[in-house]
């Protein structure tokens, strides 16, 4: 027999279990069901002393459907729901806690978007009409933020008018009784600012709806209103927003975003809503999709100013592998004619850091890709020898260790572009089309890439624009399109190709395609 001095040493000790389980992030099925059969175990013996010890109280049900919203499996929303359930039966009540973990288990199935956003919204109504009945359970600005976020993790089209609609209810709330627990806090502001920020929309109104309420936070909490003002997340959130929209003078209003950020974090002396890498390197992309002439020059001059903070002792600023990136696709969408040049020291940079250790800014397969298409893109007379270069760079990386840097079907066929865009006399189409025959031979040798009917056209496209002797364009034609048939890379855009390279040819094909030449197209999606 085992006594124990106090009838709630039981439980305790559950809950010191079930606490282990809860701080498990995306702990899944395994670590929510490990939670279930421990609760299975507590009703089990609080039956068997008749409810004299393991009884589960209102924290023991807190902490399980902590580890069921954490879980993140597609059946979390109905444990969540037993578990309310089990509550009741149990003679505990559930407070606005376990009302929140249900509605958290709904928002965080897959930990992608919101599913069911109005099954969380049913849960709100639950606790408003039960505050409405007997005020046991208040609505909180809490379980608002809760359902607003569940909203904005929807991304619908229809989203933004719902976020609103229960902002201005909690605020109406708070207007209306003064209580505390309704008074709108940091927490609501950035989930409204978020689910705005990400909902779908056709124009730019969302964001411009967004981007005043960012003002209206930032009053209120200078006013003293909210504790907490605008996060570094909220931010990011509207630098994000801004890359996804065509919103005229985007590039403005998210350099305004990050001076803004810069300023506050100064004037109120909070590290915390200062810019950061993952703020510095949205500006920069959207410099690069911006298509302005001189985003280049602006997108450097943001890149100078992380390089310079990170020197200076801040390590929040420090420019990361997709900076680089972001950096180079602003030089390759430039049409600038040094455009070749300064994406490959770039890349030269990045390489250099790495071999001194700095294994974060290893190039991988994005950066080397972004460099060759930014020569082929290029006006050089070298383009194909470059991107070849860049090409073989990338290769030796991979042969060194480097994994991320494996060579693809989209970097090979980057580099056929660059050898069909090659323009000059005849020395240089002579250097492109012995690049292009070492792309033709790297096909047939390296088992890592998987050539498409895009990789083929280009090889059409390419020998047509660099041999104009028929007869001798014809039998590498000929080597072009028997390899696309062999590999079963057959499509209409590939016979299109060769019907205008090499119509000789073409004329000759079966009226009736073999399937086994086409056997390995994959159909893209519409």
């Amino acid at each position: 027999s085992v006594y124990f001095t106090w009838n709630g040493t039981v439980t305790k000790m559950y809950n010191f279990i079930l606490r282990l389980n809860s701080k498990i992030l995306r702990g899944g099925e395994k670590t929510m069901k490990r939670s279930l059969k421990l609760l299975d175990q507590m009703e089990y013996w609080r039956k068997r002393s008749e409810g004299a010890i393991a009884q589960p109280d209102a924290f023991t049900f807190g902490l399980i459907l902590k580890t069921i919203s954490n879980s993140g499996v597609h059946s979390s929303a109905a444990y969540a729901e037993d578990i309310l359930k089990r509550m009741v039966e149990s003679g505990v009540k559930p407070r606005e806690r376990h009302y929140l973990g249900v509605m958290r288990a709904y928002s965080r199935v897959g930990q992608k978007d919101v599913e069911d956003p109005e099954k969380v919204e049913a849960i709100l109504q639950r606790v408003k009409e039960i505050y409405k009945a007997n005020k046991s359970v208040k609505p909180t600005a809490a379980i608002y933020t809760a359902c607003i976020s569940a909203y904005g993790g929807s991304r619908r089209y229809n989203s933004v008018p719902k976020v609103m609609e229960l902002f201005e209810e909690i605020k109406k709330l708070y207007e209306e009784t003064g209580e505390k627990d309704f008074r709108p806090d940091g927490m609501l502001y950035g989930a409204v600012l978020g689910a705005i920020s990400k909902a779908k929309s056709k124009d730019d109104s969302s964001l411009r709806q967004a981007l005043q309420l960012l003002d209206t936070m930032e009053t209120s909490h200078d006013e003293g209103e909210i504790e907490s003002g605008p996060n570094r997340y909220a931010y990011t959130n509207l630098l994000h927003a801004i890359s996804q929209s065509r919103i005229a003078g985007g590039t403005l209003l998210a350099e305004g975003l990050v001076q803004r950020m810069d300023n506050r974090s100064r004037q109120m002396n909070d590290e915390s809503i200062r810019p950061d890498t993952h703020a510095y390197t949205t500006l920069i992309q959207i410099f690069s999709g911006s298509g302005q002439p001189d985003a280049v020059q602006r997108a450097q001059k943001w890149f100078r100013q992380m390089e310079n903070q990170y020197e200076e002792g801040d390590s929040l600023s420090k420019p990361n592998k997709v900076t680089y990136t972001a950096l180079i696709n602003c030089w390759r969408r430039s049409d600038r004619e040094d455009a070749g040049e300064e994406a490959d020291k770039i890349l030269t940079m990045m390489e250099s850091k790495a071999k001194d250790g700095d294994l974060d800014l290893r190039p991988d397969a994005f950066v080397y890709a972004s460099v060759i298409d930014t020569w082929a893109r290029s006006n050089s007379r070298e383009k194909a020898v470059r991107a070849w270069n860049i090409y073989q760079r990338m290769k030796q990386q991979y042969s060194n260790g480097n994994m991320e840097s494996r060579p693809n079907n989209v970097i090979i066929t980057s580099t056929i572009k660059a050898c069909g865009y090659t323009r000059g006399g005849r020395e240089d189409k002579h250097k492109a089309l012995k690049v292009l025959l070492e792309c033709m031979a790297e096909l047939k040798t390296k088992k890592y890439i998987t050539p498409t009917p895009l990789t083929y056209r280009a090889l059409l496209n390419a020998a047509q624009a660099l041999v104009i002797d028929d007869s001798k364009r014809r039998p590498i034609s000929a080597t072009i399109f028997e390899t696309c048939c062999r590999k079963g890379q057959l499509d209409n855009t590939v016979l299109e190709s060769l019907q205008k390279v090499q119509p000789e040819l073409y004329v000759k094909l079966p009226e009736s395609i073999p399937s086994k030449w086409k056997q390995n197209v994959v159909e893209e999606r519409p």
